[in-house]
């Protein structure tokens, strides 16, 4: 992809300062070093399209900044040559504060997602990311266990750890066997020998608890002097209780909330779920409690579900006990190509069938 930076010559002197101070926002957060992010004249090689999920990206003039913070995230070369600036005399219909509002907005989520607050799909190209080596930190939950571990233990690990923690554990004389696979898929059938159970991939406990809680009790019925410890993320983590004060509920690649967890939704994240992947709403329906459930006089339960479908009209992600959704999926890219191609044999049919009527009648 090259990039193109524009120049002061023709440029009002506010869209100008304008200009610096989101590029110099943009920079900072995104840890690039471009001269500016806002000009009008691009070129990207195809190749470089191709790894972006840019047909994602907003239908709003920060589109196309939303595709240099993918290369950025995707780590793929730009190069800026620098142009003149030159203004006809046409009307300009972009909202200036709405667009540095899009485009700090957009940033800052980009930045976000790498710490695994925030997830969105559209910034999800970063290379490797699926492959991040596995750490050994010094307050992590292999480190608590490490430190309280009674000396020269039998442990039977399962999941995916990383060398640096079995080293550890090795050269304080334990006896180790590490299985990768989740609980539920491995092949152990009791917990003979074994001092600890260390569990460090919570993956079958959130998608299928009860499964889970049934293989455990069954590889350990004969063994009650096993320690089982597991690492479980806590949905009622501070900045997860923040979050949803705010409406906000995203999965993440990685932590408290990974996409390999059971799906819970906020109406925000139940939208962004459908839309970001080729959905649009058509019907968005905000139901009350059932009261009928909570009150045994028919009347109070009325009017408590009316008075609750006032507040839900007026805030229904706060107020919805539950939605009614109603979508409709958008057109494909292989849908519009494919109609655009039909369009274009009808008329060619067309055309060639008016020459030959033409060519008759002569």
């Amino acid at each position: 992809m090259e990039g193109t930076s524009a120049l002061k010559g023709g440029m009002p002197l506010y869209k100008f300062i304008g200009n610096k101070m989101l590029t110099r926002f943009q920079n900072f957060f995104l840890g690039s070093h471009l001269s500016e992010f806002h000009s009008g004249y691009r070129l990207y090689a195809t190749n470089a399209l191709a790894k972006l999920p840019f047909d994602l990206n907003s239908n709003d003039f920060h589109f196309d900044t939303e595709i240099i913070i993918q290369l950025i995230i995707a780590q793929l070369r730009i190069k800026e040559l620098p142009i003149p600036t030159f203004y006809g005399d046409e009307v300009c219909h972009v909202n200036g504060l709405k667009y540095a509002w899009d485009v700090c907005r957009t940033t800052l989520q980009a930045r976000v997602q790498k710490y695994h607050i925030f997830y969105d799909r559209k910034f999800d190209c970063a290379p490797g990311e699926n492959n991040h080596p596995l750490s050994f930190e010094p307050f992590s939950a292999e480190s608590v266990f490490l430190r309280d571990v009674q000396e020269k233990s039998r442990i039977h690990v399962m999941g995916k750890v990383s060398a640096d923690f079995l080293s550890a554990l090795e050269a304080n004389g334990h006896q180790v066997k590490v299985e990768s696979r989740g609980l539920l898929q491995s092949g152990l059938k009791e917990c003979k020998d074994i001092n600890y159970l260390l569990i460090l991939d919570d993956t079958d406990l959130a998608q299928r608890p009860e499964s889970f809680i049934d293989r455990l009790k069954d590889i350990c019925r004969l063994h009650p002097s096993v320690k089982i410890v597991l690492a479980v993320g806590n949905i009622g983590f501070f900045i997860t209780r923040i979050l949803l004060l705010f409406g906000r509920f995203s999965y993440t690649r990685r932590g408290i909330i990974s996409l390999r967890h059971y799906r819970l939704f906020t109406l925000r994240s139940l939208k962004k779920l459908f839309s970001q992947n080729g959905f649009e709403y058509e019907k968005v329906i905000g139901i009350p409690v059932p009261y009928g459930l909570v009150f045994s006089s028919q009347f109070t339960a009325a009017l408590f579900s009316k008075i609750h479908r006032v507040f839900i009209k007026i805030r229904p992600s706060f107020f919805g006990y539950q939605f009614l959704v109603q979508v409709r999926p958008k057109p494909s890219l292989e849908y519009l190509l494919a109609r655009a191609v039909h369009v274009s044999e009808e008329k060619q049919s067309k055309i060639e069938r008016e020459i030959n009527l033409s060519s008759n009648q002569q």
